[in-house]
């Protein structure tokens, strides 16, 4: 087995491949599109109650809600935020600035509970260029 295995958006998205690498215990980092949408809190206490639920994501007042990981990075607080070197480069090492978001994935017309992941996301030091990626 590998330490660890990587993929590109095609990969990430694979809500199969995701699973099938979490019950296999394979550590992995893959990317993942920014129109993809997390929850920052575990919806699992409100699952066991499935009326209470579409109750809570019916009403307007609604505070959970999925966040798209294009916003993800708008409201990581600035002392989450620090600074990487990714690698070396011809010109010496290459640097970012990276945040992990502890997240869960989730639809509402899954029966299956939310995947419980991290959400790398990486920037630019210009704070241009970011990437999301889900790791396990």
């Amino acid at each position: 087995m590998a330490d660890w295995v990587g993929g590109d958006a095609l990969y990430g998205n694979s809500p199969v491949l995701r699973q099938a690498l979490i019950e296999a215990q394979q550590a992995f980092v893959l990317d993942v599109t920014p129109e993809m949408k997390a929850y920052l809190v575990d919806l699992s206490p409100l699952l066991a109650d499935k009326i209470r639920l579409k109750k809570k994501l019916k009403d307007p007042r609604n505070t959970i809600s999925p966040i798209a990981l294009a916003g993800m990075a708008s409201i990581v607080s600035a002392a989450r935020w620090q600074q990487v070197t990714h690698r070396q480069g011809t010109k010496g090492p290459l640097v970012r600035q990276a945040a992990l978001v502890k997240v869960w994935l989730w639809k509402p017309d899954c029966p299956k509970p939310p995947e419980q992941l991290w959400l790398l996301i990486s920037r630019e030091m210009d704070g241009t260029e970011v990437k999301f990626s889900l790791c396990y």
